[in-house]
């Protein structure tokens, strides 16, 4: 059954995705808005943030906006403290969350990126590039 409700929700959510894809595009490109890192959400995770990921285990922390980055901010440091040579790698949702996590990470050895949207593709590309082994989602939006 519960292969049944996966492969479902993975048929209707890539449909919708790939339905509502195109004029989502043609409406950033032609507003401006939502266009900033469009290629992370998508699940292309930059080459640089890849190579700031050295050590082991490597920890994704996902905080989907304000309130997750400043729990996040505590976690990282705790981790840190534990495990100093693990690579950790924050992910948000929204834009007021990616800037505040860009602020109190900056310099810091913690890259940020934008969460992928969830389509099957975007998700196994980013968890393909990242190969994280640890996923921590401290907050999920359905």
């Amino acid at each position: 059954m519960n292969t049944l409700m996966y492969r479902a929700y993975t048929v209707l959510g890539g449909g919708v995705f790939l339905s509502c894809f195109p004029p989502f595009f043609l409406y950033t490109q032609l507003s401006g808005r939502y266009g900033n890192h469009l290629q992370e959400r998508l699940g292309y995770v930059p080459r640089k943030v890849i190579r700031k990921l050295e050590g082991a285990p490597r920890i994704w922390l996902h905080a989907v906006s304000l309130g997750e980055v400043r729990v996040a901010v505590s976690i990282v440091k705790a981790l840190y403290e534990l495990m100093p040579e693990c690579s950790i790698l924050v992910s948000t949702t929204t834009e007021h969350g990616r800037e505040l996590a860009g602020e109190v990470f900056s310099g810091s050895k913690t890259p940020v990126i934008y969460g992928p949207v969830d389509f099957v593709g975007s998700v196994r590309m980013a968890m393909a590039r990242v190969r994280p082994d640890v996923v921590a989602f401290l907050e999920t939006e359905i």
